[in-house]
């Protein structure tokens, strides 16, 4: 679904360089375009060239995810090793740090992970997490957590909420009146 769109923001001179560093230096890029070829495939029916997609992935830069996980566009893997994604839905602009495990009995249908959400090292997400999380080092997720906040610890609790922006009304017409100035 994504192939490019990923690289998107990067300009065609760093499109170029991630291109070549698909297949030459950067496994991070490479294992997140190994999935998104094999997912690819795999809406599009060809599930035996899929599977060889996804276990190449595997043999290569230890990272499984599967075919099946939808995962928005921004998608960023810092570390590849140790990762595991399960058939689940997940939001845009997710970053991904080494040792993560993504997995759940929730129905596929339903968003698990929201938008711009970070994961580092060692975390075990089993559960739905809502929009702008940060989910420390080696929590373990069991609980369904809310949009905005910081989470940490077995299992993991909320140590930290993020004040969302909130636009009163004199700053959207504000903004409405810059925009049509322009």
């Amino acid at each position: 679904m994504y192939i490019f769109q990923d690289f998107e923001n990067m300009g065609l001179l760093g499109f170029i360089k991630v291109l070549c560093g698909i297949f030459i230096t950067r496994n991070t890029h490479r294992a997140v375009f190994l999935y998104r070829l094999s997912s690819w495939l795999y809406m599009h029916k060809m599930k035996p060239l899929a599977t060889m997609i996804w276990s190449l992935n595997i043999a290569l830069h230890s990272c499984d995810i599967s075919p099946e996980a939808i995962i928005g566009k921004g998608f960023k893997i810092y570390h590849s090793v140790g990762i595991v994604i399960g058939n689940v839905r997940i939001g845009e602009n997710l970053k991904i740090f080494q040792n993560v495990t993504i997995g759940s009995a929730v129905n596929n249908r339903e968003k698990m992970i929201g938008d711009n959400v970070c994961l580092f090292s060692g975390c075990c997400v089993l559960n739905k997490i809502g929009d702008n999380v940060v989910v420390g080092a080696n929590s373990v997720v069991l609980d369904e957590f809310p949009s905005n906040v910081t989470i940490a610890g077995i299992p993991a609790k909320i140590i930290k909420t993020k004040k969302a922006k909130l636009l009163n009304k004199a700053h959207i017409k504000k903004m409405g009146s810059l925009q049509q100035g322009m």
